[in-house]
């Protein structure tokens, strides 16, 4: 009898009362709620680091080929918005799946804004931007400077007076949020290289803050290797 009562016993102590399991349940859900928010923060964060890396990368590359060339980038970039005629060029360098010239078609038809949430402009809309779309969906806008000729504009106070033109990429193409910063970066064309903006005190030095436009977050990100915004 003691033996069969003990192992009774033994059998009533193994499981889990009603309230302990919902004690569980209810750790397991704050805990859930305090770190899938920041799984996914970072994951967002990782993606843009690559998207930002990767364009500069191409665009880099894209230039290197043009100086082994012997091609000049006071003749490319002519200061007359030959903005589709550069995208041509740039298009023999990079893997374009779609050219859009100064037509509609390869960005979203929406207003971008800045860091700060002020719209900024309709890319799809201006006919003043070349625009392409990417293999890999990366969407990314060319602008020739009207003026003066070649690269000599001047961007930024004088500390990037050799400026060519610029170009805008979209790092997940027609996916949101369309913002300055989270999705868009801004490059110069230099007659040195490919410049983020933010960098080499351009005049979008300290514009990567929640307060600011976000044009120099390119710099920043690359700089620092991550977001810290």
């Amino acid at each position: 009898m003691l033996k069969n009562y003990r192992l009774t016993l033994t059998k009533k102590r193994s499981g889990f009362t009603l309230a302990e399991v919902l004690v569980t349940l209810a750790i397991i859900g704050v805990v859930t709620a305090l770190t899938i928010p920041a799984l996914i923060h970072n994951t967002k964060n990782q993606q843009i680091l690559s998207g930002v890396k990767k364009a500069y990368s191409e665009f880099s590359q894209a230039y290197t080929s043009f100086i082994a060339e012997d091609v000049d980038m006071d003749t490319l970039w002519a200061g007359t918005s030959q903005s589709a005629a550069i995208l041509n060029q740039f298009a023999t360098k990079l893997n374009v799946v779609k050219n859009c010239g100064t037509g509609t078609g390869c960005f979203p038809d929406v207003t971008y804004i800045t860091l700060n949430g002020a719209a900024w402009t309709n890319i799809n809309q201006n006919t003043g931007r070349s625009k392409a779309i990417l293999a890999d969906g990366t969407t990314v806008y060319i602008y020739d400077n009207p003026g003066p000729v070649g690269c000599t504009t001047d961007n930024g106070d004088g500390a990037l007076n050799n400026t060519c033109g610029n170009f805008v990429v979209d790092i997940n193409g027609f996916k949101g949020p369309n913002q300055m910063g989270r999705d868009a970066f801004p490059f110069f064309i230099t007659k040195s290289g490919v410049l983020p903006y933010g960098s080499n005190n351009d005049a979008y030095v300290g514009s990567c803050t929640i307060s600011g436009a976000g044009q120099g977050c390119s710099a920043q990100i690359l700089l620092e290797g991550a977001v810290n915004y």
